[in-house]
């Protein structure tokens, strides 16, 4: 039995402060290592913010002639870009060409392929091409020129494209500008065929196979522009005496290109303004030529057709009062002019007319 004195003497083995302390001990736990110790120093990323970038606009590039100044290269460039259906290199191509006032040194046949090519081009694209100024602009300058020199039938499909999609004007203000390119090629005068002189008119008159057909045309458009006035039908008389000849034929090949996009309601009446129109044309011919109308009134009474004597009478009639009047009594000795508002007959004609009447 242990003694109070021996219990204070310290913890033993046997004491209970002893084996408290043991408890201590064995509660007391080695703390584990979350993460694996490192083995490699530490990197510390930091953030690299990306540089801002002006929102500045490239400009486009420089079309690919600019640099060219042989206008042989320009042609070239000019027929690669037809072939190729390449229509931002054939307005680049063009453009410089006339900066280098180089459109005289494509050669005749190389204005019949460009003619070639817009043909194709207004048949596939006609109306992409129309709603496009700055490309309608220029191939419409390259099928006018190939037109001045007769290679007129990219002009003549431009021509139908344009009437096929509602704009006859774009057909009158090409001719226009047609006729003064022709006249410059072939060194004619503008207004030489309506001077009186025979041998002068008759030198001044257009050659070539493309006035007809483009002239046919021009005149439908026009018609449904309703601007025929005399001076209108007096500026096709710049063309050779057969624009006149086989007119059906014209007229119903111009027809069949364009009436399919008319409304059917108006199709007849279309028909029926455009044969008079044409065949008008064709009587004022006739009138300004003086001595072949008489020629024809005199063969009429000889041989005492009297209803179309009375028939042509009637004509003159309806062409020369009202409001559709396009002709006027004209003196020999009246001066000439460079245009006339109303197509001019002379008395000469009128007296005749009026004496077979009688």
């Amino acid at each position: 039995m242990l003694t109070f004195a021996s219990r204070g003497a310290g913890p033993g083995p046997s004491t209970l402060a002893f084996r408290l302390s043991l408890a201590r001990k064995t509660l007391t736990l080695t703390p584990i290592q979350a993460w694996p110790a490192q083995t490699r120093p530490h990197t510390v990323y930091k953030f690299k913010p990306k540089p801002v970038i002006p929102n500045i606009k490239k400009p486009p590039p420089a079309p690919f002639v600019t640099t060219l100044t042989d206008p042989r290269e320009v042609i070239d460039a000019t027929l690669k870009s037809f072939r190729k259906r390449d229509t931002r290199g054939i307005v680049d191509s063009w453009k410089r060409l006339c900066q280098l006032d180089a459109i005289g040194h494509i050669k005749p046949k190389e204005f019949v392929e460009l003619s070639e090519h817009i043909w194709k081009i207004f048949i596939t694209q006609g109306a992409e091409i129309l709603s496009h100024r700055e490309r309608y602009t220029v191939l419409e300058d390259i099928a006018i020129q190939a037109a001045a020199r007769d290679s007129w039938r990219g002009l003549y499909t431009l021509f139908i494209a344009a009437l096929r999609n509602g704009h006859p004007a774009y057909v009158a203000n090409a001719f226009e500008k047609y006729k003064t390119a022709i006249h410059e090629v072939q060194g004619k005068t503008r207004s030489g065929h309506l001077v009186r002189d025979k041998i002068a008119r008759d030198e001044s008159r257009l050659e070539g196979y493309g006035p007809k057909p483009l002239t046919y045309v021009y005149l439908f458009a026009m018609m449904r522009l309703e601007q025929i006035t005399g001076r209108v039908i007096m500026s096709v008389f710049e063309t050779q005496r057969s624009l006149f000849s086989s007119p059906h034929k014209m007229m119903d090949t111009v027809l069949a290109s364009v009436l399919p996009t008319i409304p059917k309601t108006e199709r007849a009446i279309v028909q029926r303004d455009y044969y008079k129109l044409i065949d008008t044309a064709l009587f004022v011919l006739n009138i300004w030529h003086p001595q072949a109308l008489l020629r024809t009134m005199r063969d009429l009474d000889f041989n005492a057709d009297w209803r179309a004597l009375r028939k042509l009478y009637d004509r003159f009639l309806d062409l020369s009062i009202g409001p559709n009047k396009l002709v006027h009594a004209y003196d020999l000795h009246e001066r000439e002019r460079l245009h006339y508002d109303e197509v001019p007959f002379t008395t000469a004609i009128w007296r005749e007319s009026l004496i077979y009447q009688s």
